[in-house]
């Protein structure tokens, strides 16, 4: 079988972390109004406030690899034209003729890459994949991105135009 496997640590599950942000921020905020008006501008507690204001932004890129990393490992199958992913023992299957387009977008910060696929009954999945290999035996994720293009390529070549996957508009910004 003519197969590629890749191991790949996605960023997953955002939210709670940024839910425990918004709550760590607002607790301090009110505490610093506290200061204000009931312990007459108390210095230390203004520091400290202040202080943790910071620490989440400081330690961002540390709570997102700690809480939010999650390893699959994806298998592009080119006999059958389609690949696999694997994510917590389960695994999910999915065909190139089933896609309708796909999307790669650079985050702004260049912290990760995001790849999302759109299937033709309007099911959607999307990756968001770190640039830095976070453990040992990480395939690279610029060759995770070329490998699914080549495949797609591969795969279009076999098509007319009107049934090809195509670079995806539907999301805000467009191809890459």
């Amino acid at each position: 079988m003519n197969f590629k496997l890749m191991q790949v640590n996605i960023i997953g599950n955002t939210g709670k972390l940024w839910i425990k942000i918004a709550i760590w921020i607002v607790f301090f905020i009110l505490l610093l109004i506290i200061n204000y008006y009931y312990f007459n501008h108390n210095t230390i507690l203004e520091f400290f406030c202040i202080g943790c204001l910071w620490l989440p932004w400081i330690f961002i890129n540390k709570m997102l690899e700690k809480k939010c990393i999650e390893r699959i490992v994806i298998k592009l199958d080119y006999d059958l034209l389609s690949f696999t992913v694997t994510k917590n023992g389960v695994e999910n299957s999915y065909k190139l003729c089933d896609i309708k387009s796909y999307y790669t977008l650079i985050s702004n910060s260049g912290y990760s890459i995001g790849l999302s696929f759109k299937f033709k009954n309007a099911n959607k999945i999307f990756f968001t994949i770190p640039y830095k290999n976070l453990s040992e035996g990480q395939t690279n994720t610029e060759e995770v991105i070329n490998s699914f293009r080549l495949m797609i390529k591969n795969y279009n070549k076999t098509l007319n135009k009107n049934q090809r996957i195509t670079i995806g508009w539907w999301m805000k910004g467009g191809g890459y």
